[in-house]
């Protein structure tokens, strides 16, 4: 008898706890058609608070990938994640706002730009501009 009811108490308090986390923040998508090198693009958009904004290039192993991140907060950044990959390749808020390399693989590269949790705390707000380079070998 205290069994069931101590089960349906955690099963509570888990749905209440992890509420929040799924709420936190907003992911905006967008999968970024580059066809033909070289290839340039710039996006641009706005951030508040946990928001991420998440570009998606489909890239071949050997080419040049540039990516240059330009904004008005100090706490905005972009992180690139490889296909299949669960760690990222390049973390801006410790390597900065510029990445420049050779790709190993074939696939989807994620882009993710987001706010330090800092600033994502407290609302504040970003506008940023992406730029986006692709060369062949």
């Amino acid at each position: 008898m205290k069994i069931p009811l101590l089960l349906a108490t955690l099963c509570s308090a888990l749905v209440l706890t992890s509420a929040p986390a799924q709420a936190a923040g907003q992911l905006a998508r967008h999968m970024t058609e580059l066809s033909g090198t070289p290839q340039t693009k710039t996006m641009r958009g706005k951030l508040r608070g946990h928001e991420t904004a998440e570009y998606s290039i489909r890239l071949r192993a050997g080419q040049s990938l540039a990516v240059t991140l330009k904004t008005n907060l100090r706490a905005n950044y972009f992180n690139i994640t490889g296909p299949g990959d669960g760690e990222a390749l390049f973390v801006g808020s410790r390597d900065g706002n510029r990445y420049r390399a050779k790709v190993a693989r074939d696939g989807d590269y994620k882009i993710s730009v987001y706010l330090m949790e800092s600033a994502a705390r407290r609302a504040q707000r970003a506008s940023y501009s992406l730029k986006i380079d692709i060369r062949d070998k």
